[in-house]
């Protein structure tokens, strides 16, 4: 299954997740913190569930010809890992969306050899901005907020929230 995404520059494709990420949360989000991943994939149409979904796997999104998308979590994930894989798996769906006459299958597995492809970064990236909204991390760690701090309040882990710190060049 081909994906535009396939031909773009990695800096297009971040510049995309970011854009398609930020009008998601214009769209579904009630502004509070932490971003509720789950309830934004029920506003947009997805299905989330639970699952034992074995040792590898973080998430599964899929939709079968004329039904509904569905992400499966593994439910033995930290909450917080369990947060970020539904916002990437929404972030495939976001990206796949409005090519309705095609099914989808992702399978997000701990040991993800294609992490660099086009579709892993652009989904990654879209949970960044989604769990992460731009304005609200610049404003706290304007305001003197520590990592862990921002962490706590955004619901993700320490390496996600440097991680972003570092993208927006605020480390």
């Amino acid at each position: 299954m081909s994906s535009p995404l396939d031909t773009m520059p990695t800096v297009d494709v971040r510049m995309h997740a970011k854009f398609n990420a930020e009008g998601v949360l214009e769209a579904h989000w009630d502004g509070t913190l932490p971003v509720d991943p789950a309830v934004i994939a029920s506003r947009v149409g997805v299905e989330v569930f639970n699952a034992q979904l074995g040792n590898d796997v973080y998430g599964i999104l899929q939709r079968k010809l004329g039904g509904r998308p569905q992400i499966f979590l593994d439910h033995d994930q930290p909450v917080n890992r369990w947060r970020f894989s539904c916002a990437h798996e929404l972030g495939h769906y976001i990206d796949r969306s409005a090519r309705l006459d095609e099914e989808i299958e992702y399978i997000e597995r701990r040991s993800d050899a294609n992490r660099f492809s086009n579709d892993e970064v652009f989904a990654n990236e879209f949970a960044g901005n989604l769990l992460m909204p731009e304005a609200d991390i610049r404003a706290r760690a304007a305001a003197g907020m520590s990592a862990y701090e921002l962490a706590q309040t955004f619901g993700v882990s320490l390496d996600a929230v440097l991680y972003r710190k570092k993208i927006l060049g605020l480390d």
